[in-house]
Order: structure tokens, then C-alpha cells, then sequence
């Protein structure tokens, strides 16, 4: 399983495959090398058969969160916006404060229509992690939907509070992230 996973952090995805599946034959009901071939499968485009690695995971163990989460993401990119709704809102009343379960939960809001409730489920996102980029990417393209994103710069007072974060934009402007909106 380690040398698996360490395979999988330099990239070699068909390697690390081979390892996660040598691990399974050896130990098949060592659901870590599960969830990793979960991982693995996802990133090889192997959508239908992480999905099903993942479902196996969850009913052997229901309290791996990462393969909760995981689920949740996969039931969202297929467009299962509810089934996705359902196991990040658990995954968020069981951790308030898992940034990854609120931007699924935003995620699922936007993709619903829902931008008010997005918008609170992302802020909620980036006040836990302020680095995550995904909620950062949904968030600001909320933002210019709403047009509250001007002149190549973004401030959000109540996402942020105290984390300064500029990035220049390919405009010449700036990203800005910052407590006081006056600093846009």
C-alpha cells in the first residue's frame, strides 16, 4: 500500500493502479488500499469503477469520511445533485468545520440554482480554509455572475477577515481577498 501511494504522489497512476490492485489480492478487505485505488481509478478517467471501489469502501466502512467525501464529489460531477446533497450535508453535520464537505454543499447549490445558499456553504468554505482553490474558483465565479466582481478585483469581507490574498490577473488587475473592501 505505502509504496502504492508513493507511486500515485509522482504521478505514475498505471504503476500505482498495479500496486493498489497487488495490495487487494494479498488483503481484500484492506479498504485504505480500496479507497486509494478509489483515488486512483478517478484520476485515470476510470469514473465507473472508482465510483464502484468507493461505494464498496463506504459499505464496509460508513465512517471514512475522505471516501464519503469522494463519493460525493464523483455523485456530483455525474450530475446526482441530490444523492451529492445528501452526503455532504451528513459529512457537514457531522464536521461543521470540514471545508471540503461546504464547498460540496456549495457546489450542489449552485448547481441547483440556489446562489444565496451557495454563496453561504462557500464563504463557510474559505473562512475554514482560505487556500482551498476550488471554493475560490466557485466563489468568484458566483461573484461575477452577481457582478460584484469589477475592474479585475474581488474583496470579500465576510469570507475573509483576515487573510490577505492578492493574485494578478491576466487583465493587469488584481485578485484581491483582503478585510476591507476599500483595498479593491
Amino acid at each position: 500500500l505505502f509504496l502504492g501511494v508513493a507511486v500515485f504522489r509522482q504521478g505514475s497512476l498505471t504503476a500505482a493502479r498495479d500496486r493498489m490492485l497487488s495490495a487487494l489480492e494479498r488483503h481484500p478487505e484492506y479498504h485504505r488500499a480500496r479507497y486509494f485505488l478509489a483515488l486512483v481509478l478517478a484520476a485515470l478517467g476510470e469514473e465507473q469503477s472508482s465510483f464502484e471501489e468507493l461505494e464498496r469502501v463506504l459499505r464496509a466502512d460508513p465512517n471514512l469520511i475522505r471516501g464519503s467525501l469522494e463519493l460525493g464529489f464523483l455523485q456530483l460531477s455525474r450530475g446526482q445533485l441530490e444523492h451529492a446533497e445528501g452526503r455532504f450535508q451528513q459529512l457537514v453535520d457531522y464536521h461543521p468545520t470540514f471545508a471540503d464537505a461546504q464547498l460540496g454543499l456549495g457546489l450542489v447549490c449552485l448547481g441547483t440554482g440556489r446562489k444565496r445558499e451557495a454563496r453561504v456553504h462557500l464563504e463557510a468554505s474559505l473562512r475554514l480554509n482560505p487556500n482551498l482553490v476550488r471554493a475560490l474558483e466557485a466563489m468568484s465565479r458566483l461573484l461575477l455572475e452577481e457582478r460584484e466582481i469589477e475592474a479585475g478585483t474581488w474583496s470579500v469581507t465576510s469570507a475573509l477577515e483576515d487573510v490577505p490574498l492578492s493574485i494578478p490577473l491576466p487583465s493587469g488587475g488584481n485578485f484581491r481577498l483582503s478585510a476591507r473592501a476599500e483595498d479593491g
